[in-house]
């Protein structure tokens, strides 16, 4: 009954707030039970998400932030590397493997957040 009290306060919470924003004391505020009885059936933020979202927890908004900033700058230095390029040759080749690079990147970032 408890339990089943704060995974729907959870539920509710995270679906309301992104993860990082998202607050075990909210969930013991919207739940009723106190912060010690919280912890007596989950250990920590990530471990009360699996249990109401059945899925791992997003990454690190930190890190999240970090990826989107080397994504931009892999892309800026494909845009230079084009700009002083002046055969039609070097220019799709250089585009092809960026290209390349980028969706090996995007993919691996899409396979880490479970998209």
């Amino acid at each position: 009954m408890t339990r089943d009290r704060i995974l729907m306060a959870a539920r509710a919470l995270f679906a309301d707030r992104p993860y990082a924003q998202a607050r075990l004391r909210d969930v013991s505020r919207m739940s009723g039970v106190s912060i010690g009885g919280l912890h007596g059936h989950f250990s920590d933020k990530a471990d009360l998400w699996r249990a109401a979202m059945e899925c791992e927890p997003p990454l690190d908004s930190d890190l999240v932030r970090a990826s989107g900033r080397l994504l931009d700058m892999l892309r800026g230095l494909h845009a230079a590397r084009l700009a002083d390029s002046t055969e039609a040759a070097d220019r799709r080749s250089a585009w092809r493997r960026a290209e390349a690079v980028l969706a090996q990147f995007e993919g691996d970032d899409e396979r880490e957040q479970g998209i």
